[in-house]
């Protein structure tokens, strides 16, 4: 780690309310969303000329988690405990529906349909995984949060399926994750949900029905939420509040609207708890990198500072069924993390972002 990076990061701690103790957050996006179908539509989109489908670390690796994907997580977190008899828990930020292809597809792309969450999990086989889930919150190795309804706007998205060829001919294969890097014609980030590309989306009740149907789906509403992308307005944020999802996670800056400056985060209202992400750990995202040194320092850092850990760790990290090596290798980092910490820190705490400040 360089002078600079230190000094960012003490920078960035300087931001973040103290602790009294060591803690330790793990915070991970995307679970729900259907990313790459499956390894078949992968290899077969690597063929095709109009995409650059290996570009992107998402479309090359991300998928819908699976029962093995999860049990697999569930192994290493339960193999740990800190001083309080406490394991890692994972914060599993989730999305709750996703397109159903063959229904808009059937409007000749005129309307939107979707899946719920169950209704996706049976669509792409990926066994009981909501068993899993539940039965994992239970014996506090995850904490089940809120990523928005879908993961992405679906007006500017229907836009783009009638008006760019790539974005349409990726719904033939199921497939609406792309990203900048899959193709040049992709020029607005319309995975993230709550950008308001249009005065007439209600991007209030999208928030609401997505919540309603989460908490359906795990019995109990959710405590905490971190919009896609990063991006939601004041006036969302303030919505999210009166609802009671008042634990606010994301980076040091969020983003309010396209061509917006990215305003500072701070925790001044006292009646919701921001949570800035302070620690990264996304080996997928660059591979030849040292990544048990820098969390290990970046960690270090936010406990000299009297800060709690809040490590950022996407899901494409941990999936299976497009790139098996990949998974199988950060879930080995992932336990060498947690041991490493473990040692260094013996007085750690884990907890859930529902838990803390509190």
């Amino acid at each position: 780690m360089s002078i600079k990076s230190d000094l960012y990061n003490s920078y960035l701690n300087a931001h973040i309310k103290a602790v009294k103790e060591p803690v330790l957050i793990f915070q991970s996006d995307d679970w729900g969303s259907q990313r790459m179908p499956d390894l078949k539509t992968y290899e077969s989109l690597k063929t095709k000329s109009w995409i650059n489908v290996e570009a992107c670390d998402y479309s090359r690796t991300d998928s819908l988690e699976n029962v093995d994907d999860l049990n697999n997580l569930l192994n290493v977190l339960s193999s740990f405990k800190d001083k309080e008899g406490n394991s890692p828990i994972f914060t599993l930020n989730m999305n709750l529906f996703n397109p159903d292809f063959e229904k808009i597809k059937g409007s000749n792309f005129q309307s939107y349909y979707e899946m719920n969450l169950e209704q996706s999990y049976h669509h792409f086989n990926c066994g009981d995984v909501l068993k899993v889930l539940r039965k994992a919150n239970e014996a506090n190795l995850i904490d089940i949060q809120y990523h928005g309804k879908q993961h992405f706007n679906i007006g500017e998205y229907m836009q783009l399926l009638n008006n760019n060829e790539v974005i349409k001919k990726a719904a033939d294969y199921e497939f609406y994750g792309l990203s900048f890097f899959n193709s040049e014609s992709i020029a607005t980030p319309y995975l993230a949900t709550y950008y308001p590309y249009f005065k007439e989306m209600d991007l209030f009740l999208n928030f609401k029905e997505g919540y309603d149907y989460f908490a359906e789906v795990f019995n109990n509403a959710p405590k905490s939420f971190i919009a896609p992308v990063y991006a939601w307005s004041d006036e969302l944020e303030d919505f999210v509040v009166q609802l009671g999802c008042n634990r606010i996670q994301g980076l040091l800056k969020k983003t309010q609207k396209l061509n917006s400056i990215d305003k500072i985060r701070k925790n001044q209202n006292s009646d919701r708890i921001v949570q800035i992400r302070n620690v990264g750990f996304e080996p997928t995202t660059s591979q030849n990198y040292d990544w048990l040194t820098k969390t290990i320092r970046q960690i270090q850092i936010a406990f000299l500072m009297n800060r709690p850990a809040i490590i950022s760790t996407h899901r494409l990290n941990y999936i299976s069924s497009i790139n098996s090596k990949n998974a199988s290798d950060n879930l080995e980092l992932l336990y060498r993390l947690i041991q490493l910490v473990l040692k260094k820190w013996p007085n750690v705490k884990f907890m859930k972002t529902s838990e803390l400040y509190e």
